[in-house]
């Protein structure tokens, strides 16, 4: 059986550099500095970035740390809490369903403000679910709203490992 042959390198072709080489890093931010040199290269397709446009938005990214923590080590330490009897499934349920009805109420008054200002707005999921999204239809009349103010300057740029990517809406 005949050997194999690796391909012969193209000329002009140079090996791969570390991405952390040939990207200006003296451009980003300190925080994104020390994420990118502490986490395995493997999971940067993780890490989401947020332009952050409101105290609101600023905000919630700030709390995704904790939750990210809480996730992490919060299961294994109530299960040891409650296998020795030092709270109750009552105590844990409620304390979770507290979480999920915290995230719930806020999708619910986002709901609300976008609906309050006719806003339409799509609930960010699967990007194949809004690919099969129908295109949002005109008015009746065929005329769109009137001018609506450009957004405030933004106030920093946030990455959060793990975080789920958001589109802007509208």
């Amino acid at each position: 059986m005949p050997e194999l042959k690796k391909p012969e390198p193209t000329v002009g072709s140079a090996p791969a550099k570390p991405l952390l080489e040939t990207v200006p890093v003296g451009k980003l931010s300190g925080g994104l500095k020390k994420l990118l040199v502490t986490l395995p290269e493997r999971d940067w397709m993780q890490i989401r970035a947020f332009h952050v446009e409101s105290d609101e938005e600023g905000q919630l990214l700030d709390m995704v740390p904790s939750v990210n923590r809480a996730m992490k080590v919060c299961p294994s330490q109530v299960i040891r809490r409650l296998r020795m009897k030092e709270i109750t499934a009552q105590e844990l349920d409620e304390a979770y369903n507290k979480l999920h009805d915290a995230i719930h109420g806020l999708r619910q008054a986002l709901q609300e403000l976008f609906k309050l200002a006719a806003v339409p707005h799509e609930r960010p999921g699967n990007e194949n679910d809004r690919a099969k999204a129908a295109p949002a239809k005109p008015p009746a009349g065929g005329k769109v709203g009137g001018a609506v103010p450009a957004p405030p300057q933004a106030k920093s740029l946030k990455a959060v490992a793990g975080a789920p990517a958001v589109t802007p809406a509208g």
